[in-house]
């Protein structure tokens, strides 16, 4: 049997039963400021997995001076954080005891509900984008939050206690179930990237031939190579390399040339979705203009993974340059720039890349000079054009793989909200 609906009068509940009844958050639930006053307590974090427990004792993150302005968290309180109306739900019940920053709200029902339920309901809201339209502050991007009175005055739909018990669960259940395939899908998508990996250095260090006789290379990384492979430095391909532009801010109205940046390299190749643009003078695209088969090469960085990220340049329609934080290696007609960019992305060419690894104020570094350093194995060059030919096919084929299990994330993501939005509105109901 069908319920009988009703207009809410509510734009992101739209319809609900009949017999639901329509209140603000401050009719069953309080905030509580219950302030800490003991030494050493155990003190939490919200985040969207979970509220967990911190580990002070290793002083990561940011540690507070002293906890006695910290708020009381019990068992089945709800944390909100009205300071994030953007990147995701950032609210969850509490299953454990603590303190916590007075920044976070803390929602303490003074009447019969499930909390969890709520719980659901105010996810949906961080989801939808609510709390961040209700949101007030400088700009969206400066103290953007969800004040107390806005908050405490939010409509919620008010189910029977049993109802919102029989619903709570019965999403506890559904979500498990999606966000257990979810999980199993990340981990196919990691061990799909895994193999990749493994593909290219097996190919890049053995070859295609799985008859070739071998000889030892003499180094660990890279083990045994085919007998008339060679095994030499890299600078004697290099006919020059370059670093780039020194950085500066872009033009105001986002015109002029493209000047790569170390976010535009990628391992799959150069992203042109959002490229940072700058008036460049004569001498400066003469000088720094890319042309077909360069190869770029991130020198410096913070991430100790991201230096050494290489991409081939395949020419465009108009001058593109780069910035500093990317060495240009132009290689000589002896050396296929493909297989080298495959040969960098392999382990062994990581391993050679982290010995010319320096530190400096918090940045990983590597120098022009040093890239001329690094080991690379060498097959003859028709072996290199069919080395180039066969992982470009196998690498298309297992990123299409990684992309399709990437859209049954998504998918599974919404079909998730999607069911939380209708069982916390009324529109299906629990059997």
């Amino acid at each position: 049997m069908n319920r009988e609906m009703v207009g809410s009068e509510i734009e992101w509940i739209g319809e609900m039963p009949r017999d639901w009844r329509l209140a603000k958050v401050k009719h069953i639930f309080y905030r509580s400021k219950e302030v800490n006053n003991i030494d050493n307590p155990t003190v939490l974090s919200l985040a969207r997995s979970g509220i967990r427990v911190r580990d002070i004792s290793n002083n990561e993150g940011q540690l507070a001076a002293s906890y006695d302005n910290y708020n009381v968290v019990k068992k089945g309180d709800l944390l909100l954080n009205p300071m994030d109306l953007v990147s995701g739900a950032n609210c969850n019940l509490s299953y454990v005891e603590g303190v916590i920053s007075p920044a976070y709200v803390n929602l303490r029902k003074k009447e019969d509900v499930s909390s969890k339920f709520y719980d659901y309901y105010f996810k949906l809201q961080y989801w939808q984008k609510t709390f961040f339209a209700h949101g007030k502050g400088v700009s969206f991007e400066n103290r953007w939050t969800l004040n107390n009175e806005t908050l405490m005055n939010f409509p919620v739909p008010l189910p029977t206690t049993k109802e919102q018990f029989k619903i709570a669960n019965f999403l506890d259940k559904k979500t498990a179930q999606i966000d257990s395939i979810i999980e199993s899908t990340k981990l196919s998508i990691e061990e799909l990237k895994k193999y990749k990996q493994t593909l290219i250095t097996e190919t890049v260090t053995k070859g295609l031939n799985p008859t070739a006789d071998m000889k030892d290379s003499g180094i660990e990384w890279i083990g045994s190579i085919p007998n008339h492979w060679k095994i030499t430095k890299l600078g004697r391909f290099i006919s020059s390399t370059m670093n780039g532009l020194s950085r500066r801010s872009n033009s105001n109205d986002n015109i002029g040339n493209i000047v790569l940046r170390i976010k535009e390299i990628t391992r799959d190749g150069i992203d042109y979705s959002n490229v940072n643009r700058i008036e460049l003078t004569e001498k400066e695209k003469q000088n720094y203009s890319l042309k077909d088969g360069d190869l770029l090469f991130v020198r410096v960085n913070g991430s100790r993974d991201l230096v050494g990220k290489s991409a081939i340049f395949t020419g465009q329609s108009e001058i593109v340059a780069f910035n500093d934080h990317i060495i240009k290696i132009s290689i000589n007609s002896d050396l296929n720039y493909n297989y080298l960019n495959w040969y960098l992305k392999c382990f062994s060419g990581e391993q050679e890349i982290n010995k010319y690894l320096k530190t400096s104020a918090g940045q990983f570094t590597i120098s022009g000079e040093d890239v001329k350093k690094l080991i690379i194995t060498v097959p003859p060059y028709s072996e290199q054009q069919n080395i180039v030919e066969y992982l470009n096919a196998k690498s298309t084929h297992i990123d299409n793989l990684i992309a399709l299990q990437g859209r049954l994330i998504t998918e599974m993501e919404d079909y998730k909200k999607s069911l939380i939005y209708e069982y916390v509105t009324g529109k299906k109901e629990v059997i």
